[in-house]
């Protein structure tokens, strides 16, 4: 039987050297029991495109913070996001962590969890879906992973002014979960958890629960589960 707590979060979007909002995580980390299993569904980082030593200066405490974590026992499970896709096995091996890959199944207290970061449920946006099959392309990142530094953090602060433009444009409907495309990875499964979209939403399907959750990095929240309780949706500590 499950003994330990669940912990599931999305959308962090923890930016370089900010190091207020990057407490909210900390602190959460240090409260949580040693032998939770936490799950980050994407855009952990706002973006990550190098090895981990080459975002040390960027993201040290909180790096520091997640090591610290895995060795007093808590487990965590990471699935990359539209943000931080370049993250790699060698930066999740070298954080003590691991990386999944989506759709990620889980099971839980007599539960079948799958998860996903989100963004594959957004099919309206089809030039969206285009570019991610061409940016996540081996190649690419490994070609991130090696230019200059300079040269990546210029391409990456282009993408990322780009991007933000393009969601202020895009229609509602590409912000919109597909739940036909929901249901069909739940074929197998009791409960879809993921985020993406930033807007909260609870769906019974005909296969079973769809669950968005929020962004962790607007308010702190997170969803949480002890063996035989309800889930909850929290807010800051646990």
């Amino acid at each position: 039987m499950t003994s330990s707590p669940i912990c599931i979060l999305s959308d962090a979007h923890h930016m370089p050297n900010e190091t207020n909002t990057w407490q909210y995580f900390i602190t959460l980390l240090n409260n949580l029991p040693n032998n939770t299993t936490l799950i980050t569904l994407g855009d952990f980082f706002d973006f990550w495109y190098r090895p981990v030593k080459d975002h040390q200066k960027n993201y040290g405490a909180l790096l520091g913070a997640i090591k610290n974590a895995t060795t007093k026992g808590i487990i965590i499970h990471f699935i990359v996001g539209n943000r931080d896709f370049f993250f790699t096995q060698e930066d999740a091996d070298n954080l003590g962590i691991t990386l999944q890959e989506e759709p990620f199944r889980y099971h839980y207290d007599g539960e079948k969890l799958c998860f996903l970061h989100g963004d594959l449920l957004l099919t309206q946006d089809h030039a969206y879906q285009k570019f991610r099959k061409f940016i996540r392309q081996n190649w690419i990142a490994t070609l991130s992973r090696n230019l200059p530094y300079a040269l990546a953090d210029f391409i990456v602060k282009r993408i990322r002014k780009k991007t933000q433009q393009n969601k202020t444009t895009k229609p509602i409907d590409q912000f919109t979960v597909n739940l036909q495309e929901a249901s069909h990875y739940l074929q197998n499964d009791d409960f879809l958890i993921c985020g993406h979209t930033h807007i909260p939403l609870e769906e019974k399907l005909p296969t079973g629960k769809l669950r968005v959750l929020p962004a962790y990095g607007e308010k702190g929240e997170y969803l949480y589960k002890e063996p035989g309780k309800d889930w909850e949706l929290k807010n800051g500590d646990v």
